[in-house]
């Protein structure tokens, strides 16, 4: 897994790579936008010069989105648009995490309820109560503790994160042979998983079993994504 959400800066140079290539009404179509924008008259959260060209402005509530904030008020289409632009870059198989996947680089092995014990304080992850004043994201991975077993960071604070695969009510199923499923994709107006927890939900939300689901059309302000690369035998040098 990538260390963090795709940040707001690296989202830009999407859209703007986009706009390069030919792909400008794509890039209108995943580009953060308020809630409804897409053919309501709603308007696009970047701005976008006269040659195309997006860049970062203050949000409606007058608030400048960080370069390092993790990307805000992007749907999972946009979010797997940009995996899909990742990976041709690369050359490598990057793509949004499985709900599995998530808990699993979230808590380890153990069982912990947070990423780092069983133990909580409020100044351990960006959440509700760990800050005083008027409340926003902060930038990417820079809180000290809110770190997994595996390194990854911002999984229980911060923003939550777009999953793979659809949301699924019952998941106490035993997996075939200890191994995970392929995963199912949301239809269009489907249901996605959401995993991680935010800067404004409580100390419940944080554990890294929380579960959330969202229509695959949702933005919010707490929502963001990040990227996983499956581990192929390609990868690992299996000449098999």
């Amino acid at each position: 897994a990538r260390e963090t959400c795709v940040t707001v800066a690296e989202y830009l140079e999407f859209l703007n790579d986009l706009e390069s290539t030919g792909q400008g009404e794509l890039a209108a179509r995943v580009a953060p936008h308020e809630r409804g924008a897409m053919g309501s008259g709603h308007k696009l959260l970047f701005g976008r010069r006269d040659d195309g060209t997006w860049f970062n402005q203050p949000d409606p509530d007058g608030d400048l989105w960080g370069e390092r904030w993790p990307v805000l008020m992007v749907d999972w289409h946009g979010a797997m648009a940009y995996a899909r632009w990742y990976a041709d870059r690369t050359g490598l198989p990057w793509r949004l995490p499985t709900e599995l996947e998530s808990e699993k680089m979230s808590r380890g092995v153990d069982g912990r309820a947070w990423p780092w014990g069983d133990g909580f304080d409020p100044s351990f992850c960006h959440m509700e109560k760990s800050h005083a004043g008027r409340r926003n994201p902060i930038d990417a991975g820079s809180h000290p503790v809110d770190v997994s077993p595996y390194g990854v960071r911002d999984v229980a604070g911060n923003v939550r994160w777009w999953c793979l695969d659809a949301y699924e009510e019952d998941r106490t199923r035993p997996l075939p042979d200890g191994r995970a499923p392929e995963p199912v994709l949301p239809g269009d107006g489907g249901y996605a998983n959401v995993r991680g927890s935010s800067w404004v939900l409580s100390a419940m939300s944080c554990r890294v079993s929380q579960r959330f689901k969202n229509r695959v059309s949702y933005v919010s302000y707490d929502l963001s994504f990040r990227l996983v690369c499956p581990l192929t035998a390609e990868l690992l040098g299996d000449p098999g």
